[in-house]
């Protein structure tokens, strides 16, 4: 746990906030969402890859420069990173922490109403351009939602 933790307090400003025999939790900020826990539990096997395990963790950012302050970071510590990946709702770079973990810095914009107005957004199935030719696919596969829109207007 020493190495997760070393790592999110020298470089990702994380502090911890809390501790316990097994369990640190570190945070920018103390309240849900913006803080991390990190569980020690050195006798259990080894996760492997595959339904059920997490694939990556991501951090927010506010904006692009803020994710460019990030990767000077990763640079300085001599972590290799992808490019910046535009996902047209935010921007993506993504690392494995020295313990191997891959963490993604995510900016928090440009936001999900770049495609749909705020009022109306999630009623329609909305895609980045690589996804179109799949939108028939998609519209089959993916679980139908009927709620009642009014009520939340």
């Amino acid at each position: 746990m020493k190495e997760p933790q070393h790592f999110l307090t020298t470089q990702m400003d994380h502090k911890v906030i809390a501790e316990s025999s097994n369990r640190v939790r570190l945070g920018t900020e103390d309240f849900p969402g913006k803080y991390v826990d990190l569980v020690a539990s050195p006798d259990s096997l080894k996760g492997l890859a595959g339904r059920g395990t997490v694939h990556h963790v991501a951090f927010a950012t506010p904006n692009a420069e803020t994710q460019l302050e990030m990767i000077e970071k990763l640079n300085k510590f001599g972590l290799e990173h992808t490019e910046v990946k535009d996902r047209k709702y935010f921007t993506s770079v993504y690392f494995k922490e020295p313990g191997g973990v891959l963490f993604e810095i995510a900016t928090s914009g440009p936001g999900f109403d770049v495609d749909e107005e705020l009022a109306s957004l999630g009623e329609s199935l909305s895609l980045p351009a690589q996804f179109e030719e799949k939108r028939e696919h998609l519209n089959d596969v993916l679980p139908k939602f009927n709620y009642p829109t009014e009520k939340y207007r």
